[in-house]
């Protein structure tokens, strides 16, 4: 039995169309793929970023830590001179 020219053109346009389209769903799976790894860099990327925010504000912490001790053992040792010279004069 033959096929008409138009029955002919149009089974080859569909048989382009099914490749199109299985074409496209490949390229839909590898941009899900391609999704799916991005999602995982951002993931370690934030975890990285937080660990780098933790230790960028235990750094920062350390001279202020430092500049306190060093304050305190300043008016410690300011307090005792005072008591010491009061005591002094008091006779004790």
């Amino acid at each position: 039995m033959e096929t008409c020219s138009e029955h002919l053109a149009h089974s080859q346009h569909l048989h382009r169309l099914d490749a199109r389209v299985l074409e496209l769903e490949d390229d839909s799976k590898e941009l899900s793929r391609f999704t799916e790894r991005i999602t995982v860099l951002i993931d370690k990327y934030d975890e990285k970023l937080d660990d780098h925010d933790t230790r960028l504000a235990a750094l920062e912490a350390v001279p202020s830590k430092r500049w306190e001790t060093t304050v305190n053992y300043a008016l410690t040792a300011l307090l005792g001179a005072a008591a010491g010279f009061i005591f002094s004069q008091l006779g004790y």
